[in-house]
């Protein structure tokens, strides 16, 4: 007897910084997840950044145990500390990411920061007034628990979780519609292990539907961070006339024309940097600053050719871009005759 497998769908991270896949966030799917899809006779494996998940098929090469209307969480674990860097996000502490899917849209779409939370759900009282009520409600809206704070003692207001299920809950303060509301994600397991984001992928009987070699393709999108850049250029045995001879300009093909995103550089002599830049040349070279008049989105391989001129001739035929490590656009650059 052969077994058969198609894919079911495929996740990936969508990073205009990488030049390829990205390979700096793995995909953990949690236990319920893992069981779900173990019944179902579902594999998964992350390969090359890429998360993919496949079905075993009948006879007909449908699905032998469909999963549609069923729900798949995974969480996105970081691997490279330096992803902050490059990633335009700024996420408070017990705080995730957290996507879920809207029909078959490729693109997950916009985040929403969520805090995490365990058994216990302690939330931190938003209003001023007293009295005031808050109640718990699950994320189709369903009432599951009330709480109130009768003073202005209160300042927070906690609520069980032990029993329910992992997923988005919702705490409102007041009355309904009253517009204070806050956002939850009960997983004790992500609580303990951490996580940059949670996905929750709603299985469609239609994504049973695709060609194998055309399955949906979801994608986890982030933004690329951008930086103006600042080329500190220190030049030794330079005259102060030679030094106002350099000049720093991109190069790159394709750029520059009719209102395109080339950034343009300002020479910023010495005198007008303020300590420790003004102090870089030491006392044996000079310092100048040549800095981007826009911001230039971080890219992990340099396609910008940004070049160091002196009276037309290039001195340095491509600039440095930041490295990942690199948490500006910050590069010196040292020359000398």
């Amino acid at each position: 007897m052969i077994t058969t497998f198609r894919t079911l769908f495929t996740v990936s991270i969508s990073h205009a910084y990488y030049s390829e896949t990205c390979n700096d966030i793995d995909f953990v799917l949690p236990l319920d997840s893992r069981e779900l899809l173990r019944n179902a006779k579902v594999i998964w494996r992350v390969s090359n950044g890429v998360l993919y998940f496949l079905y075993e098929t009948d006879a007909g090469n449908g699905p032998l145990i469909s999963l549609s209307g069923e729900t798949v969480r995974f969480r996105l674990k970081l691997l490279n500390p330096y992803f902050m860097n490059f990633t335009e996000l700024d996420i408070p502490p017990k705080t995730v990411l957290y996507y879920r899917n809207q029909s078959e849209a490729e693109d997950l779409g916009e985040a929403k920061e969520v805090l995490v939370t365990g058994d216990i759900l302690t939330h931190s009282i938003m209003s001023e007034s007293r009295p005031i009520n808050a109640i718990l409600k699950d994320r189709t809206g369903t009432l599951l628990a009330e709480e109130s704070a009768a003073d202005a003692g209160f300042k927070e207001i906690r609520f069980p979780l032990s029993g329910y299920p992992p997923g988005i809950y919702i705490v409102e303060e007041g009355y309904p519609g009253s517009g204070k509301t806050k956002e939850y994600y009960h997983d004790v397991e992500m609580l303990n292990a951490g996580a940059l984001g949670v996905a929750e992928i709603v299985i469609a009987e239609s994504f049973y539907g695709h060609q194998d070699d055309e399955p949906l393709r979801l994608k986890v999108p982030f933004r690329t961070r951008e930086n103006f850049l600042e080329f500190y250029v220190i030049a030794k045995n330079y005259s102060q006339e030679e030094l106002d001879q350099l000049k720093v300009e991109d190069k790159t093909p394709g750029t520059g024309e009719n209102g395109d995103s080339k950034p343009l550089f300002e020479a910023i002599p010495c005198e007008k940097l303020t300590p420790p830049y003004n102090q870089l040349g030491g006392t044996d070279a000079k310092v100048v600053l040549f800095k981007s008049n826009k911001a230039v989105p971080r890219s992990e391989v340099g396609s910008r050719r940004i070049q160091l001129f002196r009276n037309g001739e290039t001195l340095i035929k491509s600039l440095p871009l930041p490295r990942a490590d690199k948490p500006d656009g910050r590069i010196v650059i040292h020359i000398s005759k």
